[in-house]
């Protein structure tokens, strides 16, 4: 059996439900216990903030600090073991368990500890035969035995990674993890990440799936994975009922540092911006902070119980884009992100000449001192792609130092249909690999991940276009560079965006976005809003002031810090 899920988008000012995808339900290949997420879920993970550091002590004090901080009682009831819980061997009769110095008392203890405490219990694992850390077993050809023994230890939840594995496996192998879940006593919920599942094939193997690659404490590494989300197909197919939700990546709200290399902590703007677009998106809510010491300001962003509400709202749909503006000066002076937009041939910022003869710079002819580059060579994370000043093409000694030439080199080769492959190919600077990590030297692809252009290795997708491009012009004349994938050109970001998205009882959410390096006023059209009354007047409530605004009826406009956002709520106001 078959049902057909619908998502509402935003489509000139109404709720389209003409985006249809039909999937196999869940039940109807998978028979045994099916755990129901009936809301994106809401707790704490160890990996942002302790990475492989963890304990039962650290777990049990985290757990104390919730119950008494607030995050508890503002719904945060998942507390979830990441990497590095496990012995280092399975025992010989095969199982996985808890690290002895670590964990003395056992994993199941430790369960049933969290349990009396009123939280849910998760656990992690991979499918792979280690796990990404490589200190314990992963899953994989192990599935049976371990959701068997995930379900005796009292485990809610069980997060199933995918480092160093065959992509092209991800349904065989989540699809084992799920069944063997499935045939458990113990319903627990499977959160899986893979890029080569499809819309059809990840509600049969997980209820929740990570959007992307792993989300960095960095605010253009947020837009990356909040733009790999919202483009993503696998948001139709979330709302309630559906029992599959897109999971954006655990939260840094108060979070210092990261427990990986790089990263550079949000502000308190770009904090309470992350919090909205992710309860908005209906993404799990999953702090990845330390709850035993997070101040007054992290609680209030994390405990916001209007945007909470936006996030658990029956209905489950998440907002669409509704509209796009460009509010970068006219001539940016710093680095600047770029991502992937609709095709515009009359915008000079979208066109770009190949500097050369197969190797060289690419120029922006709409700001032409400005060259695309990899941002700071990638030594560390993200993998974006920046347009900073246009350096000399010098070549120099080899270096351990990453020089602005670097950044901004690139070889490229056309193929037979007319195709391009764009290699980053700094000429003095030693790099690595294409993940700004130690090991032996790889070509580097211009590649796209949703809306983003990065890094990637070579012929590393599994989809090919992800590395093609076609040019529309001839080189050196310009021309736009549009991706293979979407038809999506290179463009500059910093754009100004509106989101909207259905909440029950007929309300709307609206969060405008501002992306741009200022403060800029945002507008938002009232008229015609979808299952709104034609010319009716419509009652503006701000999330974040905590305070109703007033009553319009044909737009609304605020100002909205930079990297911020204007999170509301739309109702049809009764009274004058």
């Amino acid at each position: 059996p078959a049902r057909c899920t619908v998502s509402p988008r935003v489509t000139k000012m109404r709720w389209s439900t003409s985006v249809c995808l039909c999937v196999s339900a869940t039940t109807a290949r998978v028979n045994g216990t099916i755990a129901e997420a009936k809301k994106p879920i809401m707790g704490f993970s160890t990996w942002n903030q302790f990475g492989d550091n963890i304990n039962e002590s650290l777990i049990l004090d985290v757990a104390s600090a919730m119950a008494t901080n607030g995050l508890q009682a503002a719904g945060y009831t998942y507390v979830n073991l990441d990497d590095a819980w496990g012995a280092t061997s399975r025992t010989s009769d095969g199982r996985i368990v808890g690290n002895p110095t670590t964990f003395p008392n056992g994993m199941k203890a430790l369960g049933d500890m969290l349990h009396v405490k009123g939280f849910k219990y998760g656990l992690y694992t991979s499918r792979n035969v280690r796990t990404c850390s490589g200190r314990m077993p992963g899953s994989l050809g192990n599935e049976e035995i371990d959701a068997e023994t995930f379900a005796s230890y009292g485990a809610d939840f069980v997060k199933n990674d995918d480092c160093g594995v065959v992509y092209a496996n991800a349904v065989k192998d989540y699809g084992a993890m799920q069944r063997a879940i499935a045939a458990t006593d113990r319903p627990m919920l499977h959160n899986v990440k893979a890029p080569d599942l499809t819309p059809t094939t990840a509600p049969e193997v997980c209820q929740i799936k990570r959007v992307g690659k792993d989300l960095r404490n960095d605010w253009e590494d947020l837009t990356r994975v909040f733009d790999t989300g919202m483009s993503n197909p696998f948001l139709d197919l979330v709302r309630n009922g559906s029992n599959f939700w897109m999971d954006f990546d655990m939260l840094f709200i108060g979070t210092t540092g990261d427990s990986r290399s790089g990263g550079v902590d949000l502000t308190y703007t770009e904090q309470k911006a992350h919090f909205s677009l992710w309860a908005a998106a209906k993404s799990p809510l999953v702090v990845g902070n330390d709850p035993r010491h997070v101040s007054a300001e992290t609680l209030a962003i994390l405990t916001n119980k209007e945007v909470i509400a936006i996030n658990q709202d029956p209905l489950g749909a998440p907002v669409r884009l509704l509209s796009r503006t460009s509010a970068l000066p006219t001539a940016p002076t710093g680095e600047t992100k770029l991502v992937l937009r609709p095709c515009n041939a009359t915008d000079l910022t979208q066109q770009w000449t190949l500097s050369g003869d197969g190797e060289g710079h690419l120029r922006n002819i709409g700001h032409p001192d400005m060259c695309a580059g990899v941002f700071q060579c990638i030594t560390r994370w993200p993998w974006w792609i920046s347009a900073s000043k246009c350096a000399n093409e010098e070549v120099t000694a080899t270096s351990d130092t990453c020089t602005p030439s670097d950044e901004q080199h690139w070889t490229w080769t056309a193929t037979s249909d007319k195709a391009y492959t764009l290699q980053w190919s700094p000429m003095n600077f030693k790099h690595t690999n294409c993940w700004g990590t130690p090991g032996s030297p790889e070509q580097c692809c211009l590649s796209t991940e949703g809306s983003n252009p990065e890094i990637d290795t070579c012929g590393w997708p599994s989809n090919a276009s992800q590395q093609r491009w076609h040019f529309t012009g001839n080189g050196g004349a310009g021309g736009q560079l549009q991706s293979e994938v979407d038809g999506q050109c290179l463009s500059f970001g910093g754009d100004l965006e509106v989101y909207m998205g259905p909440l029950s009882g007929g309300r709307i959410t609206v969060v405008m976005f501002n992306r741009s390096p200022i403060s800029a006023t945002m507008s938002v059209s009232l008229l015609h809003l979808p299952g709104f009354p034609s010319g009716a007047r419509v009652l503006v409530r701000d999330l974040w002031a905590h305070k109703d605004v007033g009553i319009f009826q044909e737009s609304f406009s605020t100002s909205v810090e930079s990297h911020g956002v204007a999170h509301l709520v739309l109702t049809v106001a009764t009274t004058e």
